[in-house]
């Protein structure tokens, strides 16, 4: 369920976001797709909802349908 995945992956991304310092936002230093990275050119398999993504990063919690909003300069 992608809302299991969701989940599972802001849970690892938040344990290495602590463990070494990297601020849980959506721009450098921080946290980027994999086309937004320099000297790439391939895309995530499918449409990252970014917002909920960030906002489950941030936050924890359960996956909402509910859209978000992500505010870039939260580094909680």
């Amino acid at each position: 369920n992608n809302q299991t995945l969701l989940k599972a992956s802001t849970d690892i991304a938040r344990f290495f976001c602590n463990k070494y310092a990297i601020p849980k936002t959506r721009s450098l230093p921080g946290i980027r797709g994999h086309k937004e990275m320099p000297g790439t050119n391939t895309d995530c398999p499918n449409i990252l909802p970014w917002a909920t993504w960030m906002d489950l990063l941030n936050n924890g919690g359960t996956v909402s349908n509910t859209p978000t909003t992500v505010n870039p300069a939260n580094n909680a």
